[in-house]
């Protein structure tokens, strides 16, 4: 329980020190650093690559809370791929584990222009 407080203490202490944008861009940096073995710069270069936008739907993202590209990456080797909008990247991840088994037999032909080109982009990136 001591050790406990103290953690929480040093919680407290840390959101009154470091402003909202502080606290966000920190933790930006050690999500990318921990997940994506990515750096700040690294991540805002793709962004600059992509010219800000969604690497499948390619738009910018303009959703009110989820307004940055997340980092799409390969849950089997972990390799990053392209920078998605949260829409593009949760559709994928469905998409993915459907590949292997049922896509094939349930799309018949009749695919989006989305899903044509989601499967181009994990078969360029696998």
């Amino acid at each position: 329980p001591h050790i406990m407080k103290r953690n929480a203490d040093n919680q407290r202490r840390y959101r009154r020190e470091k402003t909202p944008d502080e606290r966000r861009a920190a933790n930006l940096k050690s999500r990318l650093a921990e997940h994506y073995d990515l750096s700040v710069e690294d991540y805002l270069r793709m962004v600059t690559d992509q010219d800000g936008k969604c690497a499948l739907c390619l738009k910018v993202p303009t959703h009110q809370r989820r307004c940055k590209l997340t980092v799409d990456h390969n849950h089997t080797t972990g390799k990053v791929r392209k920078l998605l909008c949260y829409g593009c990247n949760t559709r994928l991840g469905y998409v993915e584990m459907l590949c292997s088994c049922c896509l094939p037999k349930i799309n018949y032909g009749r695919e989006d222009e989305w899903m044509k080109r989601a499967r181009i982009y994990l078969a360029a990136h696998v």
